[in-house]
């Protein structure tokens, strides 16, 4: 996750073109090269945890435990956005691994508090890499998981989710659907070509002015912004004519004579909700349709306003040239008291227009999903609270087990009691869990608020490398056969016993990415204790740079609540032999020069020296191959 090598993978031109590279480990020589950062993770108290104990301690660990030590930042508060009163800070020095800081703000309970970490920056331009956490104080409780905080929530707000407002409210998420009023002369094109249209479908039919309209008019579609259901007409309501059992959903008028708009204008005036969104448009079965539109201004004169000037009102702009232009298929949306949407005019009758526009509306259902609780070692009890519950309200909670490779199955379903036992879950089975609190009210589309969330477990066990309380390399330069010395402590912070751990030990040489592992079992670890873990290692193999790994639980046999600081990684260099060995040969004591004369019998004595001091040379089985060649040239 925080610790990860990049292969290069390059390919050598020769004059037959690209050299073939293909080898055991894929196409092309591949050159590894670990890179190391300095990132530091919050690990205690976990985030969203329930502290009990008012002795906090806060603690996070570097990706890296091994990593060149250096300067953190912590920050506490109790909001995300670290400007309250409450606000403390302080920076760590010199360190590296596990880093600690115990703040001295006084802890309420019932509170949340936010925290993060960052290694110090080292410029303003630079800026911090924060890694937030938060936790709430409840003495004499039990631990677990808890959410009772806006910005706790807000980590909830993904799509389809209910969100909280800048009010700190919950809210059911919105939806949209498209509203495309197709406008022209109706009798001029097939069936389905003209109407009022829902997300592309056919045309609505609870819409359709057109099919009692033979003469003309206008029609007007007016919507509630919660609901996105068009206002019902029960039949000729506000002097509108009937559109019968079917077009219940909209108000049709007609517009030849002053009177008959006067209906239009009373309407608009009058039984339109402020904020409601209305959809205006002309009908026109027939070319020869009349709607009077240049007398619609003259009605200014004898009722203070008109057609045209309440719609100017709400931002229309072509009205005016329909006034001018004479009877057109016009199409104008606004939202009452807010303004125009958009607008349409055609001016040729054997076309048509299309006028788009989305309409927003609040859904009536939503959940909150809340993801990776845990893990535990003993599941114990969920409970949660809830402000502003309605008799409409339908509110339920689902809980899903979280196994072995990420499948998921459902645990609890559809269960309405706030507090109910979790005992019967076996957390070696479902070591985390997910829950999905659902909420629905179809009458008032208004949400329940949620006071607080919470789950009672055991944790797990958490290990970390501890370099604070122990760390030794002894040279980041070794000469070849000089033995690697490494050693650092192993630290539970938590308070559970671990009985014992396996530990690997890696060395990687960079050169030819070859490996050496070897595998130690340590412990026991006690809770809040610590232990030293030693390697030794004989460097023999090719000199170059090298990586030293050592990773506790390895093999996550052991369940923790984090694994990433259980890696430490050291970088080293095995140096070359600064010359070759030097051969000295002596006949009867005497050291020859090329051309001397020797006895027949000689006594012969081979001396082999080399600078390395750590690859000894007194082993004759190391030299494999010495003859002498007889003038006759024949070997001895």
């Amino acid at each position: 996750m925080f610790f990860f090598s990049v292969f290069f993978v390059v390919f050598f031109q020769a004059e037959d073109g690209i050299r073939d590279l293909v080898r055991s480990r894929g196409l092309g020589d591949v050159y590894k090269r670990q890179i190391l950062d300095n990132t530091a993770i919050p690990v205690e108290p976990c985030n969203f945890a329930i502290v009990n104990n008012p002795e906090i301690t806060l603690k996070a660990s570097t990706s890296n435990a091994l990593i060149k030590r250096g300067n953190y930042i912590f920050q506490i508060d109790t909001t995300l956005l670290f400007n309250s009163p409450v606000f403390a800070k302080q920076v760590v020095q010199n360190v590296q691994g596990l880093i600690e800081w115990k703040p001295t703000i006084p802890f309420t309970p019932g509170t949340v508090y936010y925290w993060r970490v960052s290694a110090d920056s080292i410029s303003p331009d630079a800026g911090y890499t924060w890694k937030p956490s938060s936790f709430v104080f409840l003495p004499d409780n039990d631990l677990g998981f808890n959410q009772s905080h806006y910005f706790q929530y807000s980590d909830n707000n993904k799509f389809g989710h209910i969100f909280i407002d800048n009010n700190r409210k919950f809210r059911f998420p919105f939806g949209e659907y498209l509203i495309d009023i197709v406008n022209g002369v109706y009798s001029n094109f097939s069936f389905g070509t003209i109407g009022f249209k829902f997300n592309f479908e056919n045309p609505a039919a609870s819409i359709r002015p057109w099919n009692f309209m033979p003469n003309g008019g206008v029609c007007l579609v007016v919507v509630n912004p919660v609901t996105s259901s068009g206002i019902i007409n029960n039949g000729g309501d506000f002097g509108s004519i009937s559109g019968g059992s079917s077009s219940r959903r909209c108000y049709g008028f007609l517009t030849s004579t002053s009177s008959e708009r006067k209906k239009v204008i009373d309407f608009l005036q009058n039984n339109v909700p402020k904020d409601h969104y209305v959809y205006f448009f002309t009908v026109m079965n027939t070319i020869s349709n009349d709607l009077k539109v240049e007398e619609w201004q003259n009605d200014l004169v004898e009722f203070g306003t008109s057609i045209p000037e309440l719609l100017k009102e709400q931002g229309a702009l072509l009205i005016d040239s329909l006034l001018t232009k004479g009877s057109l298929p016009y199409t104008f949306k606004y939202t009452n008291n807010k303004g125009a949407i958009n607008e349409g005019l055609l001016e040729d009758l054997t076309q048509i227009i299309s006028t788009k526009s989305f309409l927003p509306y609040i859904r009536i259902e939503a959940t909150i999903k809340i993801e990776n609780i845990g893990p535990a070692s003993r599941w114990d009890r969920l409970e949660y609270k809830l402000r502003n519950v309605e008799d409409v309200d339908t509110t339920y909670i689902n809980v899903y087990g979280v196994r072995e490779g990420n499948f998921i199955d459902t645990l609890v379903l559809k269960e309405k009691s706030t507090s109910f036992s979790l005992e019967h879950i076996d957390p070696k089975l479902y070591p985390n869990l997910q829950v999905e609190l659902y909420f629905k009210d179809a009458v008032n589309r208004s949400a329940p608020d949620v006071e607080n969330f919470r789950i009672f477990f055991d944790p797990v066990a958490d290990m970390a490398l501890d370099p604070k309380k122990n760390y030794r390399f002894l040279a980041t330069k070794l000469n070849r056969g000089e033995t690697l010395v490494a050693s650092v402590a192993l630290t539970n912070l938590s308070n559970e016993n671990v009985d014992s751990v396996f530990v690997k030990y890696s060395i990687i040489n960079l050169e030819d990415n070859s490996e050496i592992n070897e595998f130690k079992k340590v412990g026991p670890l006690p809770p809040n204790q610590n232990i030293i873990l030693d390697f030794q290692q004989k460097m023999l193999g090719k000199p170059g740079k090298h990586v030293f790994v050592v990773e506790d639980n390895h093999d996550k046999i052991i369940a923790e609540k984090h694994y990433f600081n259980n890696i430490g990684k050291q970088e080293f260099e095995v140096l070359k032999d600064k010359s070759n060995p030097f051969l000295d040969v002596y006949f009867d004591g005497q050291k020859i020069l090329d051309g001397d004369i020797v006895s027949t019998k000689p006594n012969i004595k081979l001396m082999l020296k080399d600078e390395n001091a750590f690859l000894s040379l007194d082993n004759p089985e190391s030299v494999s191959y010495t003859h002498l060649t007889l003038p006759t040239s024949d070997l001895v």
